[in-house]
């Protein structure tokens, strides 16, 4: 009894749900039945696996693609309060890509490959708004044929870049008649309800009235208040026109919060001692540890002992370093003579806190000297204890104390006399041959020494 009373329970749910193969998104719904003859959804979503793609973008999708620029402006508009089918409305008239054509209209042509293309097509040939990431190239596939249009804005699309959070940045736009008959500008304005902190501060008093060649500037101003590498904020303005030929202009205005953040695994780099003519290698990591991109680039050595630096690093001369990525610097230090070496590597940056970064080399070059061959003759004989007292007593220390010291005590002695006399008369301890000191008792030598074989 209690089986047959579960069946009629799952009869009655299967009647009462629809299958979910069959429900559908309610946007989606109601972009079909605007553009009922459009086959854009069924092309997107052999595509891509979903027509949903067609009102929203998926993770990854690169928003800022030749082709998407309908769909960018489709979901700004659904996300500034606006009920959507009022969204729809609005972005069937504005001319999205920028082409004197409504998006519409380019919606509604007729394509090789089916009914509605996808507005935001660049260039003659266009994109496939159907691939995977809205930037194949279609050839043979014409863009819908641009109308004449008079008034240019430049940039076309204003792109803040980075702007660290809570901070404003300003950017100028400049809208010009390139024409040949008077236009008027009569009012300008941001489409969204939800600028997403993009303003316009000192508009100029409209309508501007452009004879041919005629332009003027205003400012555009946006305001860091959204945090993240994968966010943006993003706005259309308009500008509408009027006298022969009226139309719409309309710009992308892009920016995103937060800053790159640049993290030294050191300030400075020592070598150490390192054999003349041979080389150290050194390496320095840097870490972005903000929460946006950090460019990179204008990477240099300076200082009196760069030229014995050389920098090696696989992104040279530039690098745009994502959040919670980092990058490696590697410094090969070769020594052409004895003595210290320092440098001061610098790295530009947008990193709002630290705009240089600097970084110091150093390093140190040392021959290889047997002790004791105070002449530097490469033998071991009685001249060189006699040279070793004469330079005490008489000239000084020389050009190499290091070949002097012969008991490699770190100082130049009598001692240094009797040590090596007891070696070659009394069978006493020998001095290391031709060994490389990096201790601190290496006293230096000017000049090269001939090694003992």
């Amino acid at each position: 009894m209690r089986s047959t009373h579960n069946l009629v329970l799952i009869l009655i749910l299967l009647w009462i749900i629809p299958p979910l193969s069959q429900a559908r998104p309610e946007r989606l719904e109601q972009w079909k039945s605007r553009y009922p003859g459009s086959t854009l959804p069924e092309r997107l979503e052999r595509a891509t696996g979903s027509a949903c793609t067609l009102c929203h973008g998926t993770y990854g999708f690169a928003w800022n693609d030749p082709g998407n620029a309908y769909r960018e402006f489709l979901h700004i508009m659904a996300h500034s309060g606006k009920p959507f089918q009022e969204a729809l409305e609005i972005a069937d008239v504005t001319d999205t890509d920028g082409d004197g054509v409504p998006s519409g209209t380019e919606i509604l042509m007729p394509r090789p490959d089916g009914v509605g293309y996808h507005p935001g097509l660049v260039g003659d040939q266009g994109v496939d708004p159907t691939g995977i990431t809205g930037a194949e190239a279609v050839s043979g596939s014409l863009e819908t044929p641009p109308m004449t249009r008079d008034l240019a804005v430049d940039p076309p699309m204003l792109d803040f870049g980075y702007i660290p959070l809570g901070k404003t940045a300003t950017r100028p736009l400049t809208v010009r008649n390139n024409g040949t008959s008077p236009v008027y500008v009569a009012r300008i304005g941001l489409l969204a309800t939800l600028p997403l902190g993009f303003s316009l501060p000192s508009l100029p008093p409209l309508p501007a009235f452009l004879d041919p060649g005629e332009s003027f500037t205003f400012p555009v101003q946006y305001q860091a208040g959204m945090p993240g590498y994968f966010y943006q904020s993003l706005a259309w303005l308009e500008l509408g026109t009027g006298g022969a030929g009226a139309a719409r202009a309309t710009v992308l205005l892009r920016g995103r919060g937060g800053a790159g953040k640049a993290l030294l695994s050191s300030p400075a780099l020592n070598s150490g001692p390192v054999e003349v003519g041979l080389d150290a290698r050194l390496e320095l990591d840097l870490d972005n540890v903000g929460d946006s991109a950090l460019r990179l680039y204008n990477p240099r050595l300076e200082g009196p002992g760069a030229a014995f630096f050389r920098l090696e690093w696989d992104a040279a001369p530039k690098k745009t370093l994502g959040a919670d990525f980092s990058t490696t610097f590697a410094f090969v230090f070769k020594p052409e003579r004895e003595g210290p070496a320092e440098a001061v590597f610098k790295l530009a940056g947008d990193d709002p806190e630290s705009p240089e970064l600097a970084v110091s080399l150093a390093g140190e070059g040392r021959w290889r000297v047997t002790p004791g061959d105070s002449n530097r003759d490469g033998a071991l004989d009685l001249s060189d204890a006699v040279k070793i007292l004469i330079n005490l007593f008489v000239n000084g220390e020389g050009k190499c104390p290091e070949a002097q010291d012969a008991d490699d005590s770190g100082a130049v002695e009598v001692t240094d006399a009797i040590f090596l006399l007891s070696y070659l008369f009394l069978q006493g301890p020998a001095p290391e041959i031709c060994p490389f000191d990096a201790t601190p008792r290496y006293l230096g030598c000017q000049e090269p020494a001939l090694c003992i074989q």
